[in-house]
């Protein structure tokens, strides 16, 4: 049976300035080549060569990566179904969550995702959600909890509108977040007071070296919208609306009294036990019936939840990091690549020239919103020993066959002997010390 699609497609962009730069890795390449006039076939194909072994290397570094990642997430991976390797009884969680939460901020600066500010976070769970569902969130249950967002778009829908008579539909925008990720470590139930523990669930506990500790669950969505932020937490508790409650209290109200009223006429009408009886009976279904009403409408709450869920969730915990490394890489490459195409087309110019010129380009694919971080490729071009600079703050790349070559050098370097764990930490902390 086909699946109806509830989900809008029809977007459109905010003006805030982003890093990320929207534009397909496999796209952009492309676009570069046909973009530039080359003196010759040759020149062209050697700049495909150098996109395609740009890739490889960064392929080669961010796989390193993810190899280190995900050792650092064994220990706190609810669904891991292999020995963790851990079973020291001096292993210090408090120190390993620092680290590896430290380690999914330095991929996730990488991916161009942006940490979601407290502020934002509480003006987030002061609104009424678009759905009709009011949810509030205890965050005393976590250890660390942290959201991350890159892209901020709006929603277009349109609702036929009760001011209207219904005879026209009414546009709505709402703000939503186009990628988002949720950290979250909950607390074990030691930790917490006996009236929450009852909120914490039994598989987001671990136990290494005969102690137990919190599970670190990784979440990514997309088209969140900024008013049910609190529907991404797993110890929500839902709310009804304050309309929703008046409705229900009207009428279910006015049943009521209805209903005593005629039991009461019925009782003083006549003593036949069965008529009491019968009046009493009906009395109590029709309480029945307004408490059902209530746990009715809060399943209806329940099941817009979870679909919307259903349709917002991307990949959770160790399949998270697979995906946050991949855009990662795909940012890294797009950025140096861009950096480099400008210096080879454009010749000798200033930081500010690059910058200028790449984000012209990227307004061709509707991305004019991009904050283009040129320090970042300019540190890249130097790492890699494309960059060529002067007194004057001129800059200026090596050419085409100097660049393939340093390129091939620097893949022979990056596999001439085994990474170990201690290299793994060295890169991460070269990285994430770099000033963008």
């Amino acid at each position: 049976m086909k699946q109806k699609n509830t989900q809008s497609t029809d977007f459109i962009q905010n003006n805030t300035q982003e890093h990320f730069i929207p534009v397909a890795l496999e796209e952009l390449i492309p676009e570069l080549i046909q973009s530039a006039i080359w003196p010759s076939e040759q020149d062209s194909q050697l700049f495909e060569d150098f996109c395609h072994r740009l890739i490889s290397l960064y392929h080669a570094q961010f796989h390193a990566h993810l190899r280190f990642l995900k050792r650092s997430y064994q220990p706190f991976n609810p669904d891991q179904d292999t020995s963790t390797a851990r079973a020291e009884s001096d292993f210090d969680s408090v120190t390993a969550t620092r680290q590896f939460v430290e380690r999914v901020k330095f991929v996730l600066k990488k991916a161009n995702y942006v940490l979601l500010s407290p502020n934002e976070l509480n003006q987030a769970m002061q609104k009424t959600s678009p759905y009709g569902v009011e949810v509030s969130v205890n965050f005393d249950d976590f250890d660390e909890i942290a959201l991350f967002y890159r892209g901020r778009a709006s929603r277009v829908t349109h609702q036929r509108n009760w001011k209207q008579l219904w005879l026209s539909k009414h546009r709505i925008e709402t703000p939503v977040y186009r990628r988002m990720l949720l950290l979250l470590k909950p607390k074990i139930a030691e930790q917490l007071e006996s009236s929450a523990k009852q909120r914490v669930w039994e598989s987001e506990s671990l136990t290494i070296g005969g102690k137990q500790q919190g599970a670190i669950v990784l979440k990514l969505f997309k088209d969140i919208p900024h008013s049910d932020l609190e529907m991404l937490f797993p110890n929500i508790h839902i709310r009804m609306r304050l309309f929703d409650k008046l409705k229900i209290g009207l009428t279910g109200g006015g049943g009521t009294i209805g209903g005593i009223s005629s039991t009461i006429s019925k009782v003083a009408a006549t003593a036949d036990p069965l008529a009491i009886g019968m009046a009493v009976f009906g009395f109590a279904g029709l309480i029945w019936r307004q408490i059902v009403k209530v746990f009715t409408q809060r399943t209806k709450y329940m099941a817009k939840l979870a679909q919307s869920l259903y349709y917002y969730n991307l990949d959770n915990n160790s399949g998270a990091i697979s995906y946050l490394i991949n855009l990662a890489e795909a940012e890294e490459c797009k950025e140096t690549i861009l950096t480099y195409f400008i210096l080879l087309t454009q010749g000798s110019c200033t930081a500010g020239d690059v910058d200028n010129h790449v984000e012209t380009f990227l307004s061709r694919f509707d991305a004019g919103g991009t904050d283009f971080e040129i320090r970042d490729g300019l540190a890249k071009l130097q790492e890699l020993g494309l960059l060529v600079s002067d007194d004057s703050k001129q800059l200026s790349v090596v050419n085409l066959e100097s660049a393939l070559q340093k390129l091939e050098t620097a893949w022979l370097n990056a596999f001439s002997q085994e990474i170990d764990n201690t290299q793994f930490e060295n890169v991460f902390n070269r990285h994430g010390s770099t000033n963008r």
